[in-house]
């Protein structure tokens, strides 16, 4: 919905989405309806810096700073309704809000 609310003065915003092959189809999705992305993902068992997690992590605390507003979505079905890790300390190291919206 983000191309239809999207207005010449609104806010930079990105999107977090994965390295996987199948988040590539979201990815080239979002950047044809003028979205930035990010690429990477985290993982709950600790291979987030193979999934480029530690690198996106970074350049979304850089698109903060740059008053950029930042979308990700939780993607993993059993923990859809649970702020995951990052989340959390994406707020505590950018001191900006997060903002959930239900689905």
């Amino acid at each position: 919905m983000t191309p239809f609310i999207k207005t010449k003065d609104s806010h930079r915003a990105k999107v977090l989405i994965s390295r996987h092959r199948d988040g590539e189809f979201n990815a080239i999705a979002a950047e044809r309806l003028g979205i930035e992305t990010i690429r990477g993902s985290g993982d709950h068992g600790g291979a987030f810096n193979r999934k480029g997690g530690v690198g996106a992590f970074k350049e979304m605390v850089r698109a903060l700073q740059e008053d950029c507003n930042i979308a990700t979505t939780a993607d993993v079905p059993k923990r859809a309704r649970v702020a995951g890790l990052g989340v959390i300390m994406l707020a505590r190291e950018s001191g900006r809000r997060s903002c959930p919206l239900p689905w």
